[in-house]
């Protein structure tokens, strides 16, 4: 046999074997023949395995290409694997084929082909997969026999049969990104190209890697932003950091893998748990030393962010956690500034630790939620200022409103519920050496000044945990369970006005600083008022005072500055300033000067050229409505500011004013009807009695014979008709008071008016009045209706008084004493007690339930005191009642001349006399005509103008009230043919004040005469028109 090696290139390529059957042995020439054959074969075999292992170098280049592509194109490594399982055995020989990816938690299989007995979804170590048994430090490929190494992962691959492998590094021996394992099932090395191809896969793959993991850092941290961005605004919302627990915790999961979340929080300079989950995780109860032991312990450094074991850590949080079940926890220090507000930990159940972006994004969380908690902090430190102020402000509104004992105690329980849970209050006061302690409903309960506790008054305040035994209410203390109580000192003016007793009845409640400073400040603030209601034993004030001078007032505030510009106001402030600058231009005070309201220009002109305090009241325009406002413009000392202007809205107070005037008129109206339904029938009857007289009279004069006298009986008709006139000038008086103008009044004609009045009644009810106004040497300044209507209304109220004694009496007093005038009504019935006497004046207060209106003393007094007068009362229960007015007094008024004897009228005055009455028209023309003088007659204001127009006329006496018409009518006409008789007419009527008849007399400027009138007025009317001819 011959053996032949084929070689190329001096590489063995083959074996050239020839045998025969023979043993004859080959020749030279067949050897030589031999060898020139084996030498083509070798050429050939070589040149084969150039073309081979070139068609492979070009394909393994294709699959490196491409495979660049996919990475360029930032394809996973997941995705690559699957081009590499089915490229590469164009390029490479192998029967398997692993990569494994690196993670936190160890390496990641990302596939096996074919899927041997290896989990392919199993995390496994670098330890595992053997890492150390395959590369020597600093190696990053290796080839090498699996069952040669000790690691769990090349078990599995040769107990699988593959026996030779090649592994290559993704990414620098130190910190691989990841393995990639090529295997064969026989020993078959690995060419140099091929080991060559391997890593430079392993190159690729590891790129790939590498910029999925900057994508998916950058992805996370724009998520941990946008996470952290949208936690902000959470926040912002205001909301309690523990209330929105739940929602942190989704916040969290998101960004970073733990499995509890704790929050610790502050109280009284102590850790404690604020919320936990899952809820239980640290149990039902946790102890707050323990919890405040062990953070303090963690962060004692100052550290902000800490990760730790929880079972290496001795302290008292650490086992709580530990307990829980964490075995590997991260916290971060809740700070605001060198204020430490709390912490917030998260826990993980596997040993798995945290990584710096964990650390950074929980730091930055942190710093939210202590911005957070900061915020709320100082809110809650503004709504609890806010509530004391509200506190101080009802206590103050108590203490300045008009309130009994009983009141002041029921009202002061409402602030202190503020602040005092579940609070039961009494109030004891201090009168004399007696402690009086209201009950409501019933008697007070008195206590010996000297048998009472009075340690609270050297401190001002005593607190007990339970009640205390020499305090009354002790028992009703412990009745309803109070557990706490504190006693505190009423002071005014410097000294103690009684005792504010506060309990809880909360089970274990314990008064801390800020309830005993609030409960010190309202008893400060009701002291004075509990000493007001010992001293004056009544109500003294009906209404609460308003516009405390507290932050949420609302009065407007405007800063100016030197520039006049606007620098500050506030919401009423803003709304004036756009009323007057909307757009913030004005300089200068003649800038401002035309869009002011005509009423705000001249102050404030003062004001800022002069330097001087001006205070008024304007119509302002508030926001295209007018308001009523009290303003204060007020110069100021100060480099930058020139002026502060603060104004209030009082619209709604002059709004009030005018109802109350309104209200007041109503009060009067009703009075004066009420005046007259009492008067109306005793008027009746004494009208009757002149009437009775007139026409018995008349028809006893009709019967009579030719020739008989009847002087006397002409004499009594004129008595009584003058008599009746002036019953019904005193009934208007009453009915319809005019106009509320003042002059002077000589009281002894007020007196008149109501003895007139009166007299028929005292004399029906029996009473003995006595009438002296002989001390009346001046006269009053005043409204002559409202004081007759005072006067009335005294002696109406002293005729109820006495109608019930056998022996009635009354007296009617008025002297002059100084600079006064003093009238006093006195009567000699039942008397009042103290509790009548002092609502007496109270509008709609009445002792005769059903019978009279509960006004007429109420407007006396309004009435009185609008003279700048007094009215008192001094009554006894039966002993009678003295009503004593008091009114200031005019200087002395010259006495009124002597009234001229009128000049006799000369002959041939003409007079038009128009009435609708036809005995009227008789009469004037009788009564005229017996004078000497000429008289006309019209029943409207139609003749009238007629004989207007055809006559002329001296004197036209016109009634007001017409059939159809009024006097109005007839001037009308007047004006139309003979205007110069408008001057020359007297209006007639018997109502005087009507306003129809005032609104006529002044338009024109006319005379008035009241019906009836006698022939004494109309022979002066007739001389002074004969006059002007």
């Amino acid at each position: 046999m011959a053996v032949i090696l084929l070689r190329h290139r001096g590489n063995t390529r083959g074996i050239f074997a020839l045998g025969r059957s023979e043993g004859r042995a080959y020749s030279a020439d067949e050897c030589a023949f031999l060898e020139v054959v084996s030498m083509l074969l070798g050429q050939a075999i070589g040149n084969l395995a150039r073309l081979a292992e070139s068609r492979a170098e070009a394909q393994r280049a294709t699959v490196l290409n491409e495979l660049s592509l996919h990475v360029n194109a930032g394809q996973p490594v997941e995705t690559l694997f699957d081009s590499i399982q089915r490229k590469v055995r164009e390029a490479l020989d192998f029967d398997f084929l692993a990569l494994h990816v690196s993670t936190p938690e160890g390496f990641r299989v990302v596939g096996l082909e074919p899927n041997i007995a290896i989990r392919a979804t199993a995390e496994r170590s670098g330890e595992e997969i053997g890492l150390g048994a395959i590369f020597s430090p600093g190696q990053s490929i290796a080839e090498y026999l699996p069952a040669d190494r000790e690691a769990a992962t090349l078990r599995a691959m040769a107990n699988a049969g593959l026996e030779r492998a090649v592994s290559a590094l993704l990414g620098e021996p130190g910190a691989p990104l990841g393995v990639l394992t090529f295997a064969r099932r026989d020993r078959r090395p690995f060419a140099p190209a091929e080991v060559s191809f391997v890593g430079l896969l392993a190159t690729l793959l590891a790129q790939a890697e590498a910029n999925a993991r900057r994508l998916t850092e950058a992805e996370g941290d724009a998520h941990r932003a946008g996470l952290l961005t949208g936690l902000a605004v959470l926040l912002s919302a205001g909301e309690p950091v523990a209330a929105l627990f739940e929602r942190l915790t989704e916040v969290l999961g998101q960004a970073l893998a733990f499995d509890s979340l704790v929050l610790f929080g502050m109280k009284d300079g102590s850790f404690v748990v604020d919320a936990a989950l899952p809820v239980g995780f640290l149990g039902t109860e946790v102890d707050a030393r323990i919890v405040d032991d062990g953070v303090r312990r963690l962060f004692e450094r100052n550290i902000r962010v800490g990760e730790f074991r929880p079972e290496f850590v001795q302290s008292g949080i650490g086992r709580v956690l530990a307990a829980g079940g964490a075995r590997r926890c991260l916290v971060v220090t809740l700070r605001h500034g060198p204020v430490l507000l709390g912490a917030l930990g998260v826990s993980r159940l596997a040993n798995l630790r945290f990584s710096e972006k964990d650390q950074g994004f929980l730091d930055l969380v942190g710093t939210l939620l202590a911005q957070a908690m900061a915020g709320q902090q100082r809110l809650q430190a503004s709504e609890l200022e806010a509530e004391e102020q509200r506190v101080i402000a009802e206590v103050a509104a108590i203490a300045a409103s008009t309130l009994d004992a009983e009141s002041v105690m029921r009202e002061i329980v409402k602030p202190i519920r503020r602040f005092v849970p579940r609070p039961f209050v009494t109030l004891g006061f201090i009168d004399g050496e007696k402690v009086v302690y209201p009950t409501p409903g019933g008697e007070p309960v008195v206590q010996l000044l000297s048998e009472h506790t009075t340690a609270a008054d050297a401190t001002g305040q005593s607190v007990s945990p339970e009640p205390d035994p020499q305090i009354y209410g002790y028992e009703i203390f412990t009745a309803y369970g109070c557990h706490a109580m504190t006693l505190t000192t009423c002071q005014a003016a410097g000294a103690p006005s009684g005792y504010l007793v506060v309990g809880s009845r909360l089970p274990g409640y314990e008064f801390g600083e800020r309830e005993l400073r609030l409960l010190r400040l309202t008893a400060q603030m009701v002291g004075p008022a509990m000493a007001s209601i010992v001293a004056t034993n009544r109500i003294t004030r009906e209404r609460t005072t308003y516009n405390l001078a507290l932050a949420s007032m609302k009065d407007a505030v405007i800063l100016v500055d030197r520039q006049f510009r606007t620098v500050y106001a506030n919401a009423l402030g803003e709304r004036l300033v756009d009323a007057i600058d909307p757009g913030r231009q004005f300089r200068t005070v003649a800038e401002h000067l035309p869009a002011m309201p005509a009423e705000l220009r001249g102050p404030f002109e003062r004001a800022a050229t002069n330097n001087e305090h001006v205070s008024g009241r304007a119509l302002v325009p508030v926001a295209g409505v007018a308001a009523s406002v009290d303003y204060d413009f007020i110069p100021l000392d100060d480099p930058d500011l020139s002026m502060l202007v603060v104004a209030s809205d009082v619209t709604a107070e002059v709004q009030h004013e005018e109802q109350r005037e309104r209200h007041r008129e109503e009060m009067e109206k009703a009075a004066r009807l009420a005046a007259l339904g009492e008067l109306i029938g005793g008027v009746a009857h004494e009208l009757n009695n002149p009437l009775t007289a007139i026409l018995g009279f008349a028809e006893l004069m009709e019967k009579a014979s030719p020739g008989e006298d009847f002087e006397e009986e002409v004499e009594i008709i004129r008595k009584e008709a003058l008599r009746a006139r002036d019953i019904v000038r005193d009934l208007l008086f009453i009915a319809r008071p005019g106009q509320v103008e003042r002059g002077e009044v000589r009281f002894e004609a007020v007196v008149g008016h109501v003895e007139r009045l009166r007299r028929p009644a005292w004399s029906q009810l029996g009473i003995d009045v006595s009438i002296d106004t002989a001390g009346m040497g001046s006269p009053i300044y005043g409204n002559e209706h409202q004081l007759t209507q005072v006067l009335l209304n005294l002696v109406t109220n002293a005729e109820n008084a006495v109608k019930d004694n056998p022996r009635p009496r009354i007296a009617v007093r008025a002297r002059t004493r100084g600079e006064s005038a003093i009238i006093e009504v006195e009567d000699n019935g039942h008397g009042m007690d103290t509790a009548t006497r002092d609502r007496i004046f109270e509008p709609f207060f009445t002792t005769r339930q059903g019978d009279g209106t509960g006004l007429g003393l109420s407007l006396s007094y309004s009435m009185v005191a609008a003279h700048d007068g007094q009215i008192e009362v001094q009554s006894t229960p039966g002993a009678g009642t003295i009503f004593r007015v008091v009114l200031p007094l005019r200087a002395e008024a010259p006495s009124p001349p002597e009234p001229a004897s009128p000049a006799p009228a000369p002959a041939h005055a003409r007079a038009l006399v128009v009435d609708d009455e036809p005995s009227l028209r008789v009469l004037s023309q009788r009564l005229i005509g017996s004078m000497g003088h000429e008289c006309a007659v019209a029943p409207d204001s139609a003749t009238a103008t007629a004989l207007a127009q055809e006559q002329g006329f001296d004197l036209v006496i016109c009634d007001y009230r017409l059939a159809t018409e009024t006097a109005g009518a007839v001037i009308a006409g007047f004006q139309q043919v003979a205007p110069e008789l408008v001057e020359r007419t007297v209006i007639a009527t018997g109502a005087t004040t009507d306003p129809g008849v005032v609104e006529l007399v002044e338009r024109h400027n006319l005379r008035l005469i009241a019906k009836p009138y006698g022939i004494d007025e109309i022979a002066a009317l007739l001389a002074e028109a004969a006059a002007r001819r």
